[in-house]
């Protein structure tokens, strides 16, 4: 998709025992060539109670958008996504000046 002047926006709950190699949620931008991908935005790996929101301007030009998930290095490890946006970057700065 064309991704000029676009922005990504998703909400992300990790959990896990893990004290290193922690869950990670990453947002990636592959080129249409498929030769480069660029990482716009990396979850923190930090288990939390709440949903964390995860938002990005992604690169101008033919993009694909990649959601990576990684896995803890722990049995018990749990990850989600929630509310997948890709939209204009300034619809968002225009929501959130409306509150």
């Amino acid at each position: 998709m064309n991704t000029t002047g676009m922005c990504v926006e998703l909400y992300y709950l990790l959990k896990s025992t893990a004290n290193n190699n922690k869950p990670e949620i990453s947002v990636c931008a592959l080129d249409e060539e498929r030769l480069d991908m660029v990482y716009v935005a990396t979850s923190n790996g930090e288990n939390r109670t709440s949903w964390d929101r995860l938002f990005a301007r992604l690169p101008d030009g033919i993009n694909q958008i990649v959601i990576r998930g990684k896995r803890s290095s722990t049995k018990y490890c749990g990850m989600s996504i929630d509310d997948v946006v890709v939209q204009p970057c300034k619809v968002f700065g225009e929501f959130f000046l409306r509150k």
